[in-house]
């Protein structure tokens, strides 16, 4: 099977200017609800993404990117700094080792409806 250098970057291009998008508005949408829009610099978010997505192509990670569900219900319980984002991580990753095969069988529509509530 043959793939194509141009049609896999220019899908790489779309991912990343996604990624980029998603990962900007979660902080302008935070920035903003805390007041400090003023310290948000759209160059530096692109560059952090960016060396993020180029150090996790080192290790076949998936791209990098905020969550939107994530960042919201961190501002919502108050964290402050980025400990709070360590142990999202930890609580995350032992859910997933541990739950993933209750996960199965809960319905998409239940999945939606808790991203849901937790954007909103």
């Amino acid at each position: 099977m043959e793939f194509p250098f141009g049609k896999i970057l220019a899908d790489s291009i779309a991912v990343a200017l996604i990624a980029y998008m998603e990962s900007y508005s979660v902080s302008r949408r935070i920035a903003a609800k805390r007041g400090e829009l003023h310290l948000l610099n759209a160059s530096q978010e692109l560059w952090a993404n960016g060396v993020a997505n180029l150090l996790a192509s080192v290790s076949s990670a998936y791209p990098v990117c905020g969550s939107f569900s994530r960042s919201s219900l961190n501002d919502a319980c108050g964290a402050k700094t980025p400990l709070s984002k360590i142990t999202t991580m930890v609580v995350v990753v032992i859910s997933l080792k541990s739950l993933t095969g209750t996960f199965q069988y809960i319905p998409q529509a239940v999945l939606a409806a808790i991203i849901f509530a937790a954007v909103w």
